[in-house]
């Protein structure tokens, strides 16, 4: 099959998170399944641009990308140049999968399904939950969806979504696409190792002979780091061998909001804020922590939470992240409450008991690798697209 994947932000733009990441795992993994496939998205990467060759065809770890030119406005992602690759190239394709909405991308990729009277799927990647919606700018995205959004989400083929507890958040909103749920997956093997890996405090000396909490993600409102401050300053009160390691980029300048809020309520002397890391830098960082903690308001999945499952880290997560149900389940960390207290609870208790956090860790690890490997989720959702297209399997 030839699979046309738009999506406003592609790697190396990693400060988008999880939603480039899961995408370029399963491109990778569907061309390994003999899928044809072709990535159109834009040079996009925060406030400056990728240094990616323009307009042409080039290999993305065996994926085809073409990077588009992005402009004014680019809170939009908006490019004309990527409208243009898309109606260039999809009488060809057989099936356009979109990833993301209230975007560009998605707009002028519906239009061109459209015209060419091809199927598509759309992946929102959890900003179709009412709680998300009302996070950040609610007016402009109820106009949106009212105007714009609901006739294309609601012409899909499907909406793929990566978690039971989106697809019910999702159905809130009263739209009647048929849904499939398939999680994102991960390339186990590639946490495995640890060759090339340091120690994090050899780069961070603070951290030395540290107990060190990891939050790894986006630093964004909706990550729960009101929380996990106020969590972490009950931490303290009864163990001062703790260092809470903040790695992600920040999200519109918020990472100063947090940084300030650590230092009201006193804990700032015991967090390190690294920003964003990378490569050996994030494994360095998975591999030298003693647990990973993610007390989200809403996450439609959380890759961040299978990298540190991966990497044998025994999890901390709210009942609002996607995977909660399997970590819960196959006893590969604690799932709480969107409370600070009972998240407070849950890292004395990992801090306190190495032999559990070990037996967790090893949990998560055979989670990651017999559950969300590439090649099953890959196989999955080529039987989707097949299902679409009315192919025999």
């Amino acid at each position: 099959m030839k699979i046309l994947h738009i999506i406003p932000s592609y790697v190396p733009a990693h400060r988008y998170g999880g939603s480039v990441k899961a995408t370029h795992e399963l491109c990778r993994a569907l061309v390994k399944k003999g899928q044809e496939i072709l990535v159109i998205t834009t040079n996009i990467d925060g406030p400056k641009n990728l240094d990616v060759p323009l307009n042409t065809p080039v290999d993305v770890d065996g994926v085809r990308v073409i990077y588009c030119p992005v402009r004014w406005p680019r809170f939009y992602s908006y490019s004309s140049a990527l409208s243009r690759a898309i109606r260039e190239r999809i009488a060809d394709v057989d099936l356009v999968h979109i990833h993301a909405v209230f975007l560009h991308s998605t707009w002028s990729a519906v239009r061109w399904c459209r015209r060419y009277r091809k199927p598509y799927i759309i992946n929102p990647f959890g900003a179709l939950d009412p709680a998300m919606v009302r996070l950040k700018s609610a007016f402009r995205k109820q106009i949106y969806i009212a105007l714009i959004e609901r006739n294309n989400i609601q012409g899909a083929a499907a909406i793929h979504v990566d978690s039971r507890s989106e697809k019910e958040a999702f159905l809130k909103l009263g739209f009647t696409a048929p849904v499939i749920i398939i999680p994102p997956s991960l390339d186990s093997t590639e946490y495995a190792g640890t060759d090339g890996v340091g120690k994090l405090s050899e780069k961070y000396p603070a951290l030395q002979g540290k107990k060190i909490i990891l939050f790894l993600g986006r630093v964004h409102p909706k990550k729960g780091l009101d929380l996990l401050g106020y969590a972490f300053k009950e931490v303290l009160e009864t163990r001062k061998d703790v260092m809470m390691v903040i790695a992600g980029p920040s999200e519109g300048g918020y990472a100063r909001d947090v940084s300030s809020f650590f230092k009201n309520i006193g804990i700032e002397r015991h967090v390190l804020f690294t920003g964003m890391l990378l490569e050996n830098d994030k494994m360095s960082a998975l591999r030298s922590s003693d647990m990973f903690v993610l007390p989200s308001y809403g996450e439609n999945f959380g890759i961040a939470v299978l990298e540190a499952m991966a990497c044998k880290l025994p999890v901390v997560v709210t009942d609002k992240v996607g995977l909660w149900e399997d970590i819960r389940k196959h006893d590969a960390g604690i799932v709480t409450g969107c409370d600070a207290g009972e998240i407070a609870a849950a890292m004395r208790s990992l801090l306190d008991d190495e032999g559990r956090r070990k037996a967790m860790g090893a949990n998560g690890a055979q989670l990651a690798r017999e559950k969300f490997s590439s090649d099953a989720i890959a196989g999955d959702m080529v039987k989707a697209y097949q299902a679409i297209l009315g192919e025999k399997k």
